[in-house]
């Protein structure tokens, strides 16, 4: 094939299909320990280079190339689409793991890296914008600036903590000196039905702004 041209999608599969299983050139056949050897005789010292001894050290990918390198690689055009891992690879990889902490000097870099981000007033506010509004995965229209509805008052929430023996229905810790969130739990605030609404902690209401189609199934089955 000719510099700068590419076959195309349909002609790429019936080339794939061509050479999968028992159609392989190399079906059944194994390496030998010389030919192992000398593979990794060839490659040595020419992967895993770091620094200035790397052949791509100093480069960077642009924006378009990023993006197009991640397009090429999501949802049903990623080789792992619709594969789930295989049992024993799952325990290959978690057994590879066991055991492995990082070293004292990479923890003080980690940890240096990040209080140095955290204290930068432009990364932060970087950041911050980078998650507002529609760009944030948990935004839902403006949902949460949605006002209460006037039956949802002070009366009804005490009546709700009551039930719920002023503790919370999820780590069951009890209130201090201040009362706990009520929760509603199909996440309508003009659905102030007893059934809809459940004592929270303040750290466990928190934990409900994600996932919460299964929270609202969790907490459905906590009040039956």
């Amino acid at each position: 094939m000719k510099k700068g041209r590419h076959h195309s999608l349909a002609t790429r599969l019936k080339m794939s299909l061509d050479r999968q299983g028992a159609n392989h050139p190399l079906y059944g056949k194994h390496w030998s320990e010389e030919t192992r050897a000398k593979i990794v005789k060839a490659l040595t010292g020419r992967i895993g280079k770091r620094g200035p001894q790397n052949p791509l050290f100093g480069r960077h990918l642009s924006i378009e190339t990023r993006k197009k390198l991640s397009e090429c690689r999501s949802g049903e055009k990623s080789p792992r689409y619709g594969k789930p891992m295989h049992e024993n690879a799952r325990k290959a990889l978690l057994k590879s793991h066991l055991g492995k902490h990082d070293s004292k000097e990479t923890l003080e870099k980690r940890s240096k890296s990040l209080r140095a981000a955290f204290l930068n007033p432009e990364i932060r506010k970087k950041r911050s914008l980078a998650v507002i509004g529609p760009k944030n995965p948990n935004w839902k229209g403006g949902k949460n600036f949605e006002p209460y509805a006037p039956e949802f008052n002070i009366v009804l929430k005490k009546q709700i903590r009551l039930r719920d023996k002023y503790s919370c229905r999820l780590c069951n810790l009890p209130e201090n000196s201040h009362a706990h969130p009520v929760h509603h739990i199909d996440y309508d605030k003009k659905n102030n039905l007893e059934e809809n609404l459940i004592t929270l902690c303040p750290n466990c209401h928190s934990l409900t702004n994600a996932h919460r189609e299964q929270w609202t199934n969790f907490f459905q089955g906590v009040l039956k």
